[in-house]
């Protein structure tokens, strides 16, 4: 099922429950910094990108 895209509205800062949720979230993606969410090319997960081989980057990425 497809659904319309539509732009959520925007948020008023100068309304303390809008500031506090946005802290909030803010906080939860701090806990999520720093992992090693790995790469899946083809199927085959890379977990470090130091492991990439320059032929697949050059492959995927012209």
């Amino acid at each position: 099922m497809v659904v319309e895209f539509k732009n959520e509205p925007g948020y008023d800062f100068s309304v303390q429950e809008n500031v506090d949720m946005f802290k909030k979230a803010l906080k939860d993606v701090e806990k999520e910094l720093g992992q090693d969410i790995p790469l899946v090319i083809n199927g085959e997960k890379i977990s470090k990108m130091t492991k990439l081989n320059q032929s697949i980057l050059q492959t995927h990425h012209k």
